[in-house]
């Protein structure tokens, strides 16, 4: 069975999640990623579909996996973002 990716909600709101965690405003990450603070608020709140260019850098810059930002997977999660998979569950 594939593996289907979440709507854009739920992949908002890992996001914001993983913001908050790294204690960064919208600003700040749309700085950091090079990418407009409303281009970031949009993905936040699921109005515009995250892109895979965007994703890989959040991947990058913060360790997170491409299996968590968009379907869920904690598996691959570091350590310090562990509690991230307990705050955010996938939804079904």
């Amino acid at each position: 069975m594939a593996a289907m990716i979440d709507p854009p909600e739920i992949i908002g709101e890992r996001l914001q999640r993983l913001r908050l965690s790294e204690r960064l405003n919208q600003v700040q990450i749309a700085e950091l990623l090079g990418i407009a603070q409303s281009a970031w608020s949009q993905y936040e709140k699921g109005s515009r579909r995250l892109t895979l260019d965007v994703a890989g850098d959040v991947v990058d810059r913060f360790g997170v996996t491409l299996d968590w930002l968009y379907m869920g997977d904690a598996s691959g999660l570091p350590m310090r973002l562990a509690a991230l998979a307990n705050i955010i569950h996938r939804h079904i």
